[in-house]
């Protein structure tokens, strides 16, 4: 459906499919798709990890291992593995084809929120309540560095490519691959945003904000989003970081999620909204109908033969 208004024109999107029996009536705190699509992975407060197929919505894989609920769950690359991570303070690299977990990164001291990967996986990062950012090596299963440490628990660390950045005069660690010019967005409780060095952990910038961030991303190598607590989404511009470009907010409900494709960006908020705002016009473009008023923990953004397919993760047990 679209409505028009002013010479702008908004489309709104109702759900192609509703999983539900996935995780039962237990809420969903993670969702991602492989990166050709077929297959789907999703956890929540039940412990298990499980892995699905996109089209049926059919349980290929419970992996069970962790104790305590789970907050996170990734593809690598490949679509073979997967890293997932919660309560229990550790991380676990599964096979997917075998079913087993490959490998445990152990070294956080609180609750796990999130990964991310930086080229195939060799590399990766995560960050916890315990208010560190880690660099792991996932064949050796250790932490190359602490590339942030705080006494404020971290929401959410992203990364982008930033070609000022160099740190070609410091020497690597034999076990990082592809850190070089790359930069860590990380959202704090502690009213900052923060840009890190993945390679020198070199704080590049760390501004005061008005509330504590949720969500961060890079939309491009130059402009970068955050979200907050009060539902506020800023925009910002690395060459003038003093303040945002602009902010926007929709209603009162927390950011969970922020992703960016092809200078939109995919949000989440804890009230049950799911839009694309486009960064250029400063305007939603396209809602997403079905979550009502649950909140939706995260978004999960794919590109797939042309077209975005978007997959949610929500309080009431649900993934549509």
């Amino acid at each position: 459906m679209q409505i028009s208004h002013n010479g702008q024109t908004q489309t709104f999107y109702s759900q192609n499919q509703v999983l539900n029996a996935i995780h039962g009536k237990g809420p969903v705190n993670c969702v991602d798709l492989s990166p050709l699509g077929e297959l789907g992975v999703s956890c929540g407060n039940d412990g298990n990890l499980k892995v699905w197929e996109a089209a049926s919505g059919n349980i290929m894989r419970n992996l069970v291992g962790h104790i305590g609920d789970l907050y996170t769950c990734q593809f690598f690359p490949s679509g073979k593995v997967v890293i997932s991570g919660g309560s229990d303070m550790r991380l676990k690299i599964w096979s997917v084809e075998e079913g087993t977990c490959a490998a445990e990164l152990k070294g956080h001291r609180a609750r796990i929120l999130g990964t991310r990967m930086i080229g195939r996986g060799r590399n990766l990062i995560s960050h916890s309540l315990d208010g560190t950012v880690k660099l792991w090596e996932t064949g050796s299963q250790s932490v190359v560095r602490n590339l942030l440490e705080l006494n404020q628990p971290i929401n959410d660390a992203s990364i982008v490519s930033c070609s000022s950045l160099s740190s070609a005069s410091i020497p690597p660690n034999p076990l990082e691959f592809g850190t070089d010019g790359q930069l860590v967005l990380v959202a704090s409780e502690d009213k900052k945003f923060r840009g890190v060095d993945m390679r020198s952990k070199t704080e590049v910038f760390a501004l005061d904000v008005p509330s504590s961030l949720t969500s961060v991303c890079g939309v491009s190598e130059r402009t970068y989003a955050s979200g907050n607590v009060n539902g506020e989404i800023s925009i910002w511009d690395s060459a003038n970081m003093s303040q945002p470009i602009f902010t926007t907010k929709r209603d009162n409900g927390a950011i969970t999620s922020l992703n960016s494709i092809a200078n939109s960006l995919w949000v989440s908020t804890a009230d049950g909204l799911a839009f694309e705002w486009d960064v250029q016009s400063q305007r939603v473009v396209k809602d997403l109908s079905g979550g009502d008023v649950d909140a939706l923990y995260r978004l999960a953004v794919r590109s797939l033969f042309d077209s975005v397919h978007i997959t949610t993760a929500c309080r009431d047990g649900k993934i549509r």
